[in-house]
């Protein structure tokens, strides 16, 4: 499933450049290279320190059941994230949980859709929080 989004921005000289941004397939391996590339480049989002989610984030609230069904699935039962680790590797094991095109299951494009706001949603706030796995 891949969408296409145009944005328009002026470069210096006036032109109009066009960007095309891809929707990837597997919105968690994309996670994956990103945060790996950031891991990489010790890039300042990632820090030691943790850092506290605003007061107007609802993430924990919107996706509790994704949290636990996916900790369950990628951590093992009883686990956590903080296990894991490491914050690409998370992405990579959640990549291997993508809801699979069953035609008859009629809710599987709702499932994908559930599944890439989760993990949209997941690596915005841990671009928040600096990269930790404590949520």
């Amino acid at each position: 499933m891949r969408q296409t989004f145009l944005s328009l921005a002026k470069s210096s000289s006036q032109r109009v450049q066009v960007t095309t941004v891809i929707k990837p397939d597997n919105t968690a391996l994309w996670a994956y290279r990103y945060f790996r590339t950031l891991q990489q480049h010790n890039n300042p989002i990632l820090t030691k320190e943790y850092r506290q989610l605003p007061d107007d984030s609802q993430f924990i609230e919107k996706h509790y059941h994704n949290l636990r069904h996916y900790r369950d699935l990628v951590c093992g039962v009883g686990g956590q994230y903080e296990d894991i680790g490491d914050i690409s590797e998370l992405f990579l094991r959640l990549s291997k949980h993508v809801p699979i095109k069953d035609k008859r299951n009629p809710f599987w494009e709702k499932q994908l859709e559930q599944y890439n706001q989760f993990v949209t949603d997941l690596v915005a706030t841990l671009r928040l929080n600096g990269g930790h796995l404590f949520v």
